[in-house]
């Protein structure tokens, strides 16, 4: 059986000293879980590794039942394979990434069977500063540099889909695509 690539990333690590997990630490439990060409890019928890599974669904619980294991906290994962990355990079809006010194961007991964449209209908924006967009299995969205303290979109985190997604700046999801 051909493997496949992949790139989890995890939920909610090593964000205001909290759910610390040492990269190192992290990458040896996916050796451990039996998958090969495993690579880890930043502190935020991105893992890149191959897996004989095909079934994203059954493999994300096997992953996120590995992490409870190992770490004893529940770790929400979004999993992505080579394919739904270019998705993510391929389909993005017109213009989106092409003006970091005027615009901070982020990508909001969404967790399987998440509603997109509850999701994006609770994502408050500041206008003129603020612009989210909806993508495959994500919502892209942008704040205007300097005006970063007036943003709206920082109030995501007070919603209750704020723990159904988890938020990557833009480079580093061109990075995670690179490695995959």
């Amino acid at each position: 059986m051909e493997s496949v690539r992949y790139a989890a990333l995890l939920r909610g690590i090593n964000v205001g000293g909290n759910n610390v997990i040492k990269m190192v630490d992290l990458k040896q439990c996916f050796v451990d879980m039996g998958f090969g060409n495993v690579r880890n890019y930043i502190q935020s928890g991105n893992i890149v590794f191959d897996a004989e599974q095909t079934n994203k669904v059954h493999l994300k619980s096997v992953i996120e039942r590995n992490l409870y294991i190992r770490y004893g906290n529940e770790i929400r994962i979004t999993l992505l394979s080579k394919q739904d990355m270019s998705d993510v990079i391929d389909h993005r809006p017109i213009g989106f990434g092409d003006k970091e010194d005027v615009y901070r961007y982020s990508v909001m991964f969404l967790m399987p069977f998440v509603s997109m449209e509850k999701v994006f209908a609770n994502i408050q924006t500041k206008q003129g500063v603020d612009q989210i967009f909806r993508g495959v299995g994500c919502i892209y969205a942008s704040r205007l540099r300097g005006f970063e303290s007036k943003s709206h979109l920082i109030k995501i985190s007070q919603t209750p889909f704020y723990k159904q997604m988890t938020i990557r700046n833009w480079g580093t999801t061109l990075q995670i695509a690179a490695m995959l």
